[in-house]
């Protein structure tokens, strides 16, 4: 049978929860309004670009995971030699996706958010080790794909913080109606 949680994760796991239960109605109604919903979703992701804490992505990792590209291509001839350069690089690739996610701020507390990163980054470090894939832009798109997931977690922190807003304002508008009734009811 299962093993019980311990009370720590419980509570991490609840929290999770609300946090998806605060996020998930704005992204379900966007997925679900078609195409203008999924476009509008498209549009809040990168909404979420923030040059001043992203620059780390766009002048740094973008360029020289293009640049580890463009030398497999170029020294996929060159069998010992290429195989060293890519290997190598995509070490230098992986930290510094690690170091542009520091930079930008993402969530790499929990185990969730460093798992995702974590799992993105190593199945683009596989399929750069098949033979015969050096052709493919797998680097940048590995790239791509870290910042995207930075751009829709902050999206997710933004639908959390918006429906909270409305949740803490809908109850004091209880509680104020609640106050104008009783005095209402005194006078």
């Amino acid at each position: 049978m299962g093993e019980a949680i311990p009370m720590g994760h419980q509570k991490a796991l609840q929290g999770k929860l609300k946090q998806l239960q605060r996020a998930a109605p704005e992204i379900g109604k966007k997925m679900a309004g078609g195409v203008i919903g999924k476009v509008s979703l498209g549009l809040d992701i990168f909404k979420q670009i923030e040059w001043t804490r992203d620059w780390m992505f766009g002048f740094v990792l973008f360029p020289f995971a293009l640049l580890k590209d463009i030398l497999d291509i170029a020294l996929a001839a060159i069998v010992p030699v290429g195989i060293a350069v890519a290997f190598i690089m995509t070490i230098m690739v992986a930290i510094l996706t690690v170091v542009s996610l520091l930079i930008s701020g993402s969530d790499l507390k929990n185990r969730k958010g460093l798992a995702k990163y974590f799992i993105t980054i190593s199945t683009g470090a596989i399929i750069e080790a098949i033979p015969g894939v050096d052709w493919l832009p797998i680097a940048f798109i590995d790239a791509l794909l870290v910042y995207g997931l930075t751009l829709f977690d902050r999206l997710m922190i933004y639908y959390e913080q918006k429906n909270a807003g409305k949740e803490s304002g809908g109850q004091q508008n209880e509680k104020f109606a609640k106050t104008t009734r009783h005095l209402i009811g005194k006078a």
